[in-house]
């Protein structure tokens, strides 16, 4: 199960930068969230927020994804979501995915206006890109009859913030027939080295 840090945005800036960075506003201490939180759920709350810059603000809330917040936040014990997500700190990822499309706000308007600009020039409208979820991407590999992993999938270019190389992934659609010719061409490979 994935999850989304409630008011992503105001914690995300500069989200093109490589490491991303967040900002802690002073106004966290004083909001419901954090003061309706116990101390070991306040610290699990920034070690969020810091893995969430990775993933567009989202983390993963599987057993292997506790594991990696566990280990890179130095928690001495499994980490407890319930506290943050019943004070609404996360929000499932379904939800949060249906709540995007009503999301505007870009962390660095001067970008955005620069990006409206440029696509008005050649005349198209620029889109944001909202990350599929794996039930869109298995409907996808559907209709093309392949074999790739859709939970694979999502979760590789999650764990890499959806960037594809060094640019923000535009087209997930097109990420998916790559990934579907990379494991055709990579499978012969394979084979012939296990001969």
């Amino acid at each position: 199960m994935k999850y989304y840090v409630k008011n992503w945005k105001e914690h995300q800036h500069y989200k093109d930068r490589n490491p991303p960075w967040i900002k802690l506003h002073y106004a966290l201490l004083s909001s419901e969230d954090w003061v309706m939180l116990d101390d070991a759920s306040r610290v699990l709350a920034v070690a969020i927020l810091l893995v969430a810059s990775k993933n567009d603000g989202y983390i993963d809330g599987s057993e292997r994804g506790l594991k990696y917040l566990s280990r890179v936040a130095y928690l001495n014990q499994s980490p407890d979501l319930k506290p943050l997500i019943e004070t609404g700190f996360l929000t499932p990822a379904i939800k949060a995915l249906a709540d995007a499309s009503t999301m505007q706000a870009d962390a660095r308007p001067e970008e955005s206006r620069a990006e409206k600009s440029r696509a008005e020039k050649i005349g198209a409208k620029p889109t944001r890109f909202v990350p599929p979820t794996p039930d869109e991407v298995r409907s996808y590999c559907k209709e093309r009859n392949n074999s790739v992993d859709p939970v694979k999938f999502v979760d590789f270019y999650a764990a890499k913030g959806w960037m594809v190389g060094k640019n923000k992934m535009k087209d997930w659609k097109a990420a998916v027939r790559t990934w579907e010719a990379n494991s055709k061409t990579e499978a012969p490979a394979r084979k012939r080295k296990m001969l």
